[in-house]
């Protein structure tokens, strides 16, 4: 992962912030102001939804193998990123994130594991609309008469998972997080199907899945500056766990 100057990064993020809420309110100016002349592909919304079902399938990939995506943490050990199920020795990172009380709220317990927050709501999440998209691009399923329903729980619920990190540190738990990660892939198929449905546009609806995409690298940047930031708040003259950033 291409790694850049903390100034550089910040002002990323800001562009990134930025453009996600940008597309957000794009997502209305499609509803609202629909094509005159409607797209004749028939197969728009096959192809709209496998575009977006190749995107939750990658990232479900990504959280089974943490190893691919484990600069999200901005953490490694002599070059090497490590996890928790991958170093039975001494583990650095658990559901890779440093084993301090400063990421309690990143992680899950569940009996003896340790989960990422954050990638498990991701995972649940796309398991979610994996099913739904089946059921609306294939299956002929109709979410509302007025487009504007989807997309606008899709749109709160993008802009609430985009929004966590910047939620006090005392109001934050692990769950929270994790249903701050479900929200993301869900809030984006909304958006998708209320779009989809008014513009019955293909360019439109490959647009929205871009978007996601764009949502979703939004989400991991998120993440990354919150890593810096609470690292930087420690007074420990030396860690395991060095940040990458």
């Amino acid at each position: 992962m291409l790694t850049l100057s903390r100034a550089h990064a910040s002002y990323a993020l800001l562009f990134l912030i930025a453009v996600s809420f940008f597309g957000i309110a794009l997502a209305f100016v499609f509803v609202a102001y629909q094509p005159v002349a409607h797209e004749g592909f028939a197969l728009r919304q096959p192809v709209a939804g496998a575009a977006l079902t190749v995107v939750c399938v990658l990232g479900i990939f990504a959280v089974l193998y943490p190893a691919s995506c484990a600069g999200i943490a901005g953490f490694k050990k002599q070059g090497k990123t490590l996890h928790s199920f991958s170093d039975s020795r001494v583990k650095v990172l658990r559901g890779h994130h440093a084993t301090c009380a400063r990421y309690s709220t990143h992680v899950m317990h569940v009996d003896d594991n340790v989960f990422c927050s954050s990638c498990s709501g991701l995972f649940v999440g796309a398991a979610i609309v994996l099913v739904c998209l089946g059921l609306f691009f294939f299956g002929g399923l109709r979410l509302s008469e007025e487009a504007f329903v989807p997309v606008s729980v899709g749109a709160v619920c993008v802009a609430a998972a985009l929004l966590y990190p910047f939620v006090p540190v005392k109001f934050q738990k692990g769950f929270t997080r994790f249903f701050a990660g479900v929200l993301l892939p869900v809030g984006s198929f909304l958006v998708l199907a209320g779009v989809d449905e008014a513009s019955t546009s293909f360019s439109v609806d490959l647009f929205v899945v871009v978007l996601s995409v764009l949502w979703l690298a939004t989400k991991m940047s998120l993440s990354q500056w919150e890593h810096r930031k609470t690292c930087a708040l420690c007074s420990l003259s030396s860690c395991n766990a060095e940040s990458t950033a």
